[in-house]
Formats: C-alpha cells, structure tokens, sequence
C-alpha cells in the first residue's frame, strides 16, 4: 500500500464471506466485486463512515479511513 489503498490491497479484504453474501441477499449488491463496490462507493462509504455497515461489526477507524482515500483516488484497482 506504498502509493495509497487499491481494491486489491487492502479494500476487497475489508468484505467477509458473511457481509458478500448478506448484501448480495438484501441489496442485490455484490461486495466481492470491483465493479459493484466502486460503483456504489459513495453509499458504502457512508454506511461504513457512521458505523451502520457492516452491522454489529464496524470497521475500524483506519479502515474507514483507507476507503475514503481509496475512493478520493478515483477508486484504483490495483
């Protein structure tokens, strides 16, 4: 993570098993891929920003962190 946060270092790494197949469940949304989790980077972000996502388990600061400057960077993939 020298040159900042990538989908593949660590960002992908953040889902569980559980939350993929939660929000695919609920939300249609597959957390597991690239395409559908920078598409939707806003919204994830707002959700893990005020604790809401994923639910009784939410990420810690410097995770929330990572995926701000993640998205801030136009989302690299790595």
């Amino acid at each position: 993570m020298a040159n900042g946060p990538t989908w593949n270092d660590p960002i992908k790494t953040y889902f569980t098993p559980v939350d993929v197949a939660h929000m695919k469940q609920v939300a249609n949304l597959d957390l597991s891929s690239y395409a559908d989790v920078s598409a939707n980077g806003q919204e994830i972000y707002e959700q893990v920003s005020n604790g809401n996502m994923p639910p009784n388990a939410p990420w810690p600061a410097d995770w929330v962190n990572n995926f701000a400057t993640w998205a801030q960077a136009g989302y690299p993939e790595g």
